[in-house]
């Protein structure tokens, strides 16, 4: 039996990356049964982050610490990216271990100052946040971001490239990591227009997010004119022969 509850676990969360998600449900919900109980699994917390439905995704992650799950087992990066990822939405009980709850309000606490520009307080607040805590991994993405909008290129990339491969933190890190590397990262990627899209939005390109990405596409393929056409289509001011960005498109 737990050789099958594995290969269902498996199962789950492959059809959870693909977007299967009713199916996976359907899965998780058969694995409970195996189980012969209804409690809140790491399954639960991944589908409800991939719905985006990051209330629910920590509501489980607290179900399952109160139910025994670790801090430090396989599970413990999905339940801290959705304790990250709901902000406020849900607060830590009193059941929940006061160095858990401290280490989440010092990542959002450092994720703010950030956006305000406030660098050196935010390395301050993610100083007693230690390698084997379970919100390791958003501390190096934060330390990343910082490195990044310092210019410390290299820091930067250091620390994005060093972020677990499924995490929160690490494809957040994704669109760092192409502007980094350069144009031969962004051929690598040019297909994948999600990617792309928050590119723009990261280097305040927001107005072209759905209109690069695409346009790139057709152009990497070699739908020239569609690629055209879609710039054409979706940017008001192109053609233009004012500086900018419309106009850098029109002269290439």
């Amino acid at each position: 039996l737990p050789g099958l509850i594995e290969a269902y676990q498996a199962l789950s969360r492959q059809m959870t990356e693909q977007g299967k998600l009713k199916e996976a449900r359907v899965v998780v919900d058969h694995i409970k049964r195996l189980m012969g109980s209804h409690a809140k699994t790491d399954a639960d917390i991944f589908i409800a982050l991939k719905q985006g439905n990051f209330s629910s995704a920590a509501e489980a992650a607290l179900e399952c610490l109160s139910n025994g799950s670790s801090e430090l087992g396989p599970e413990a990066q999905t339940m801290a990216d959705a304790l990250v990822l709901a902000f406020e939405e849900v607060e830590l009980s009193g059941s929940v271990p006061a160095a858990l709850r401290d280490a989440r309000s010092a990542i959002h606490a450092a994720l703010n100052l950030v956006t305000q520009e406030q660098h050196q307080e935010a390395l301050a607040a993610l100083r007693p946040i230690g390698i084997g805590s379970m919100f390791a991994q958003w501390k190096l993405f934060i330390k990343g971001l910082i490195a990044f909008y310092q210019g410390d290129d290299q820091k930067a990339s250091r620390a994005f490239q060093s972020l677990s491969g499924d995490s929160f933190p690490a494809k957040a890190a994704e669109p760092y990591i192409i502007l980094l590397k350069g144009n031969k990262a962004l051929e690598k990627h040019c297909k994948k227009e999600d990617l792309l899209r928050q590119l723009c939005r990261i280097t305040g390109k927001e107005t072209l997010a759905d209109v690069l990405p695409r346009a790139e596409y057709l152009w990497r393929v070699g739908r020239i004119r569609d690629s055209y056409r879609h710039v054409r289509n979706t940017l008001d001011d192109f053609p233009s022969e004012e500086p900018g960005i419309a106009h850098t498109l029109s002269v290439f």
